[in-house]
């Protein structure tokens, strides 16, 4: 299979999933290329109850959080379901890992995220 005009060989999607109680701890779902190059194709995140938090996606590379880059960021008052598709490919390679985070500023809400990746 192609994406673009890069060859990725035989494909294999994987979905990662996570849940948090926000009363005990943020949301972290941390998603990572292991020994092949992947590439992020959706991220969902499901609020069990409607709340005022902050919902940020980052792409750390393998250089280090240093170079990591917010790649979608957004309030999630008024809203319990949210559905992440980026605009091009996000390609991941050995070391990369794509971060979810939901703050648990109110201290209360349960978070359930899935991220498709294709490898």
């Amino acid at each position: 299979m192609a994406v673009g005009n890069i060859w990725l060989g035989s494909v294999v999607a994987g979905q990662p999933t996570g849940s948090q109680n926000l009363a005990t701890n943020s949301f972290n779902l941390t998603v990572g290329a292991l020994s092949v190059p992947s590439v992020v194709d959706q991220v969902m995140v499901k609020i069990a109850a409607a709340c005022t938090e902050t919902l940020t996606i980052s792409k750390v590379p393998a250089a280090g959080t240093a170079y990591s880059t917010v790649v979608y960021a957004v309030n999630t008052s008024g809203h319990t379901s949210f559905f992440w598709q980026p605009d091009r490919p996000i390609f991941q390679y050995p070391g990369d890992y794509l971060r979810i985070n939901v703050s648990n500023g109110n201290l209360s809400g349960q978070i359930y995220a899935a991220v498709v990746t294709i490898q």
